[in-house]
């Protein structure tokens, strides 16, 4: 690439990237501020029920899923930490959602992230990715 061309290309760069930022910051929020707009979603009107699953946490140590979660509202999600961008949006949508409940909603809540991965997925390297959402989020592998 010539040095005349590389100027050009940084200045296009940095105006698709003040447009894009511009969109992005202006999405999602009511005008007013105060509405959270219409909640959309899935009436079920028999819940799904949890598998007889035991999974490997963290530390090593088995997770009867159904035993575990018995009385809670589980919100089981597989994916990977490798995963360039359904896995990092869906979990920041989760953290974000999570820390808006109110206070006993999110005690009898358990997000339960479990990997699809898990040759890459160390128990390390799970902890800390799940930790950079939400410190209660629980991580294992299947």
């Amino acid at each position: 690439m010539s040095y005349q061309i590389k100027p050009l290309l940084k200045l296009y760069s940095l105006a698709c990237a003040s447009v894009l930022l511009s969109s992005v910051s202006s999405c999602g929020v009511p005008a007013d501020g105060d509405s959270v707009g219409e909640l959309r979603g899935t009436v079920l009107e028999v819940p799904i029920l949890k598998p007889d699953l035991v999974l490997t946490d963290t530390e090593g140590v088995l997770y009867d899923l159904r035993a575990e979660t018995d009385g809670y509202l589980s919100l089981v999600f597989f994916g990977y930490t490798n995963c360039p961008d359904v896995c990092p949006v869906h979990m920041a949508t989760l953290a974000g959602v999570f820390d808006e409940l109110a206070p006993e909603v999110r005690d009898a809540t358990k997000v339960i992230f479990v990997s699809t991965d898990p040759e890459r997925d160390t128990p390390d390297r799970l902890r800390q990715w799940l930790r950079a959402y939400h410190p209660s989020f629980l991580g294992f592998e299947w």
